[in-house]
């Protein structure tokens, strides 16, 4: 008979326990809005992101931050971002993934491969090749 109560309620406290462990809040997140992609002259890639933020108030601002970070691979080059900025980056609404011309002679399956790996990442922004450099198009925020 005891044996039978505490199996039971054991299981009632794993029904009442369980949660969701799988959580990603909008709230605590920064959304990037696009990003851009470049070879540097070392060789290197450079990554420049834009964050927009919608201010809160009665008429909405929206504040545009650009960021840049170097690496040897895209991923080096997501993660020096994400060393930069506080809070985390999500994709959900990135609209534009930006290359520049130098970086897309070269294969540019590597840059595909991170962006559709990632789970997280949004599969319906557009992919464009910029004549020049895609950083610089980002930094005149317009």
């Amino acid at each position: 008979m005891k044996r039978k109560i505490t199996s039971l309620t054991i299981a009632s406290l794993l029904l009442f326990l369980t949660g969701c462990w799988d959580q990603d809040p909008l709230k605590e997140a920064r959304l990037i809005y696009a990003t851009a992609m470049d070879r540097a002259p070392n060789g290197k890639m450079i990554q420049t992101v834009v964050i927009r933020e919608v201010l809160p108030g009665e008429q909405q601002k929206v504040n545009n931050e650009i960021y840049s970070a170097t690496g040897n691979s895209p991923r080096d080059t997501t993660n020096a971002s994400r060393n930069k900025i506080a809070g985390h980056l999500r994709h959900y609404e990135e609209q534009v993934y930006l290359l520049g011309k130098s970086i897309a002679k070269t294969d540019i399956y590597p840059l595909l491969d991170v962006i559709y790996r990632d789970p997280k990442n949004p599969i319906y922004s557009k992919l464009t090749v910029v004549d020049g450099k895609g950083g610089d198009l980002l930094k005149k925020k317009k």
